[in-house]
């Protein structure tokens, strides 16, 4: 009996490591000046995961290869990135046109 109950504790420890979360990490910068970007979206639209940007201009974001990102900022342009692997993103941001 206390074999398989130790048997069972080990199973459910390797399903919870082969569960783990996967994060994409990157930063967001100003392609025309390569400012770091704050408070910029970034949501996964495969997953419905959202998060912002610290002050550097970092995120990290819950998502994996296949899923879609969106970055999105008030005076940028949006920018679309399909995650193909879990490497570090750089993403440079253009401003909008001013009218």
């Amino acid at each position: 009996m206390k074999r398989i109950l130790y048997l069972l504790t080990i199973a459910l420890f390797i399903s919870n490591a082969l569960h783990a979360q996967i994060y994409v990490r990157g930063n967001v910068v100003d392609a025309s000046n390569g400012a770091k970007l704050s408070d910029v979206f970034v949501r996964d639209i495969t997953n419905k995961q959202i998060t912002l940007t610290d002050k550097s201009g970092r995120f990290e974001i819950k998502s994996e290869a296949g899923h879609i990102l969106i970055f999105s900022s008030p005076s940028y342009v949006p920018d679309t990135l399909y995650v193909v692997d879990l490497t570090q993103k750089h993403i440079e941001l253009k401003r909008k046109p001013s009218r």
